[in-house]
């Protein structure tokens, strides 16, 4: 998902600029059509049934100790969904003209965030490296506040791409 959304946003803005919005709808349409395509090829691997069952746990659907880190993992994704909405129409009234680049840095860094995440969840309490993950996409939301330019933009996508990065790995320590 980041790796599309790195290749895909500036790409998707062009087409929108230099062409049309019919074209991207097309575009996109084809690409869900080949996705169809390909899914309907997967196989599946023959798995041996397990003879012994499993111990139930105390809850089969709803379990308590995970909806700390699901409100957290919700009101991130949440105030992203905002601001996907919202940002291009922001940057586009700032005189941007490509806001794709923005959403670029954020998948490279959420990228590469997510490549180190773990290593650094193995040497960092995850109690220590939630609340710096959250701070770092609340600060970006601030200076995205005073930001008007393409190089300000990129700054506060690779700030939002290290929470978007390192929140999902932590989200699971506690969930796990």
């Amino acid at each position: 998902s980041p790796l599309s959304s790195a290749l895909v946003a500036s790409v998707s803005v062009f087409i929108l600029n230099e062409y049309s919005f019919m074209l991207l709808a097309l575009c996109c349409t084809g690409l869900s059509v080949g996705c169809f395509i390909f899914c309907t090829r997967l196989k599946s691997e023959n798995v041996c049934k397990q003879t012994e069952s499993l111990p139930a746990t105390r809850a089969f659907f709803f379990e308590k100790r995970i909806v700390a880190p699901a409100v957290v993992s919700f009101l991130f994704s949440f105030s992203w969904g905002g601001l996907v909405a919202f940002f291009p129409l922001y940057a586009i009234k700032c005189g941007v003209t490509n806001p794709g680049w923005f959403f670029t840095a954020t998948a490279v860094v959420l990228i590469l965030a997510r490549l180190t995440g773990g290593k650094i969840l193995d040497s960092w309490r995850k109690e220590t490296v939630l609340p710096i993950v959250i701070l770092t996409s609340t600060a970006s939301l601030l200076l995205l506040i005073f930001s008007s330019s393409l190089p300000m933009f990129i700054l506060v996508g690779m700030l939002w791409g290290i929470g978007g990065g390192f929140l999902p790995p932590v989200s699971m320590a506690y969930a796990l």
